[in-house]
């Protein structure tokens, strides 16, 4: 519960301080959700542009498209959007369209119903916060599971807090489904984890393949390469803890149970598929290419993507700050180098594995479009992919630790304290580096944020920064103190071992 909170705290205080429609597609995504909920799933194209489809919503969401005035332009700040445009008494329902349409309506469902009970800023700020409790369930359930996984979750929790990149954060705050996606995804991969290696028992044998399923429901509903990632990290984790424990598992009636309403969930959700109208997507302005340029691209441009793993903000005009990218790439580089060297057999494959498809997914999707839509693919896409991967490669140190005992923690105490503690303040570098770029654009500096700031969000930049940066710390000291938990369990094991 404690863990679901902070998740869902951080997410929504970037829900507060990041502009109204300053995420990549936002109010794409905020017209097509108030839209869903007023019954308009599918619909006919949008005259005005064939490519997206037409949808009436209140006259203030349709006018979301003119808040992104910045978009681009890092200099510019939020307030050249033009006064009132998304004022609560614009509520007279007005045609426009929505470049989201293809998308499965699930997700559209959860985070628009309060456009039926609020108007204006009001109702987008509460659309990102059901987006962030959302986000935070999910992260709180995988923290969840990841404990009852390990008793000693010393690199593990620090893999947990090296996944929970700026950008995760970000997303997490935003109308946008890509932050949902990710967190369901790593939730799922600890759930079918944890469910294998130790069976479920009381309460939660009954509820738990409700929540798999569940869980699974919502990742292949948030965007459509959610049902790879789906197969993914349900194929690695049955390999990870062994076939034969998996089928020794299906004989139970909880596993029959849970890959039943599993399969009826993606089953359900493929059908959206087949309702899909085709809209003209020949009004689109693309840059086609040849395949074998895309794979390149793709290939070579692995590390760019990187970029967006770790915090690329706004409509990809902000990057994260040089020290924020340098911590959590370094944090995510550690932890490939160290779980593939000094880890063996099923514990150092399955993290290299899930590094493989970050950098295969990419080029093969690439490969395919290319001659179509061009090169258009986006680092955050694979958020769901990086964050499995650090803390599976987490889950294997741990495993590691295990085997050698209380000697594997004398020299690593310092290390882990030292690492939480320095992607807590790169989290918090990142998140004012971002206010900085919004307050005053980015060729202001800190003191004009304080004498003259152009734009300022709900509350007061100060306060809210202050509020982050506290939040944050907490949890880092809180994943310290677990972490450190560990020592004195593996010490205990160590010596019952050498007792006996």
């Amino acid at each position: 519960m404690l863990s679901t909170l902070a998740y869902v705290a951080l997410a929504a205080t970037w829900a507060v301080a990041s502009p109204l429609a300053s995420v990549p597609d936002e109010p794409a995504h905020m017209i097509r959700a108030a839209a869903v909920v007023r019954a308009q799933i599918v619909t006919e194209a949008w005259p005005s542009f064939p490519a997206w489809a037409g949808v009436i919503v209140p006259e203030y969401i349709a006018n979301t498209p003119q808040l992104t005035c910045f978009a681009f332009q890092p200099s510019v700040t939020p307030d050249c959007a033009p006064p009132g445009a998304v004022a609560d008494d614009l509520r007279s329902p007005t045609s426009t369209g929505t470049s989201a349409a293809l998308n499965s309506p699930l997700f559209y469902y959860l985070v628009g119903w309060p456009t039926l009970f609020f108007t204006g800023e009001l109702a987008l700020y509460a659309m990102r916060f059901v987006n962030a409790l959302m986000f935070g369930a999910l992260m709180g359930l995988a923290m969840t599971q990841l404990r009852r996984m390990r008793r000693a979750p010393r690199w593990s929790m620090v893999a947990f807090v090296a996944a929970t990149t700026p950008m995760a954060l970000y997303l997490g705050g935003s109308v946008n489904p890509n932050g949902v996606e990710a967190a369901g995804t790593l939730a799922l991969y600890l759930l079918v984890l944890s469910s294998l290696q130790q069976a479920p028992r009381g309460v939660w044998r009954t509820f738990s393949p409700i929540v798999i399923a569940a869980t699974a429901l919502l990742v292949v509903n948030s965007r459509s390469i959610g049902f790879l990632w789906v197969a993914i990290v349900i194929l690695l984790a049955i390999t990870q803890t062994g076939w034969r424990r998996f089928f020794n598992a299906i004989r139970t009636r909880w596993t029959t149970v849970t890959l039943a309403l599993s399969a009826v969930m993606v089953v359900a959700s493929l059908a959206w598929f087949t309702v899909l109208p085709e809209y003209d997507q020949s009004a689109i302005l693309v840059n086609p290419t040849s395949p074998r340029l895309a794979l390149m691209s793709a290939a070579f441009g692995v590390f760019d993507d990187g970029k967006g793993l770790i915090g690329f903000f706004g409509w990809l005009d902000t990057p994260a700050p040089e020290f924020s990218a340098l911590a959590y790439g370094a944090a995510g580089l550690g932890f490939l180098l160290f779980s593939s060297g000094m880890t063996r057999g099923v514990d150092r494959w399955i993290p290299l594995a899930f590094a493989s498809v970050i950098v295969i997914v990419p080029a093969a999707v690439q490969t395919i479009v290319a001659d179509e839509l061009g090169y258009i693919w986006q680092g955050r896409y694979l958020l769901a992919m990086y964050m499995c991967f650090i803390v599976a490669s987490g889950l294997a140190l741990d495993q590691q630790v295990t085997r050698r005992g209380a000697d594997g923690l004398e020299s690593t105490d310092r290390i882990a304290r030292y690492l939480i503690f320095g992607l807590c303040v790169a989290q918090i570098v990142a998140f004012l580096h971002v206010m900085k770029r919004y307050v005053v654009g980015e060729d202001g500096t800190y003191d004009q944020m304080l004498t003259g700031p152009d734009w300022v969000p709900p509350g007061g930049w100060i306060p809210i920064s202050v509020a982050f940066a506290i939040i944050v710390l907490a949890c880092g000291y809180l994943a310290n103190s677990v972490s450190r938990q560990a020592r004195g369990v593996v010490v205990r094991s160590s010596a019952e071992r050498t007792t006996d």
